[in-house]
């Protein structure tokens, strides 16, 4: 077995949370060892349970996805939220979308339109696109078409300087 691998193991037995985070990632990734989806839920449901806020997020995305477990759109969901609730800002658009789709969830427009304008607020510049739709669309909010094309400007223009 590599070194490294070893190495990280030893101090995930010890009880250190970046390294239970870190072989979850290791067996996802096939990084010093082989892919094992099994193992990598495993590992990143450990660091998770602990309260690692990136680590719930991903676990999200595997009960979503069914990766390493069976797929169950409801744990996913509750992660999610988890995950926005231990501060993981990233995790507001995903939530905001499961809860514009039903994703795990009653679809409620209302908590959708809340989670995308506080993803915005957090600077997730794919929400800007999805909250310009909610004015559009009257999606959890009355329509406004000026605000929405506002919010379609700067998605632009923040898409554009992307690629500059």
């Amino acid at each position: 077995m590599n070194q490294e691998f070893m190495g990280i193991k030893m101090l995930a037995n010890q009880g250190n949370l970046e390294a239970i985070f870190s072989l979850g990632v290791c067996y996802e990734n096939g990084i010093y060892t082989e892919k094992n989806e099994k193992m990598a839920f495993y590992y990143i449901e450990k660091a998770a349970n602990q309260g690692l806020p990136l680590a719930t997020e991903m676990l999200a995305g595997y009960y979503l996805k069914g990766f390493g477990v069976e797929k169950d759109e409801k744990k996913s969901f509750f992660y999610q939220k988890k995950a926005v609730e231990l501060g993981r800002s990233e995790s507001i658009w995903q939530l905001a979308r499961m809860y514009e789709f039903g994703i795990g969830v009653d679809a409620d427009e209302n908590e959708a339109f809340y989670y995308y304008k506080k993803a915005v607020d957090a600077g997730d510049v794919l929400a800007i696109d999805s909250l310009s739709k909610c004015y559009r669309e009257g999606i959890g909010t009355a329509p406004n078409f000026e605000k929405a094309e506002e919010l379609s400007s700067l998605f632009r223009d923040v898409m554009n300087s992307m690629k500059s």
